[in-house]
């Protein structure tokens, strides 16, 4: 049966359920085990949050899209310079990302108190 079902669908507007290809597939590595203990990892409460976005828009492929996310850590678990992030936006699925993505890593400035 394999560990995921493969469909390859038809034209979106002009066939939208129409399947062209279908099969399993398999693992070809051994799945690693996951973070754990002090190994950086998203908090299970607001680990990732979009914070502000342009208004829901259909993009284009040259068009380009500016986004502000937050990231909370597990505690005990920091998520520190240097670590290897992948995050994956669903449903936006293509990308052409070029030399000019730009990156930033802003901390949080906490106030305890009034």
């Amino acid at each position: 049966h394999g560990v995921v079902q493969l469909w390859s669908l038809d034209d979106i507007d002009l066939n939208p359920f129409g399947v062209i290809e279908f099969g399993p597939a398999w693992l070809d590595h051994e799945v690693v085990e996951g973070a754990y203990g002090s190994d950086p990892q998203f908090n299970e409460v607001n680990g990732f949050n979009i914070l502000s976005s342009e208004p829901e828009l259909e993009l284009s492929y040259l068009s380009s899209w500016q986004v502000q996310i937050a990231l909370r850590a597990a505690s005990g678990a920091n998520i520190v310079q240097e670590s290897l992030l992948r995050v994956f936006l669903w449903p936006l699925t293509q990308w052409n990302l070029t030399d000019i993505c730009v990156i930033a890593c802003i901390p949080h400035i906490h106030s305890i108190g009034g």
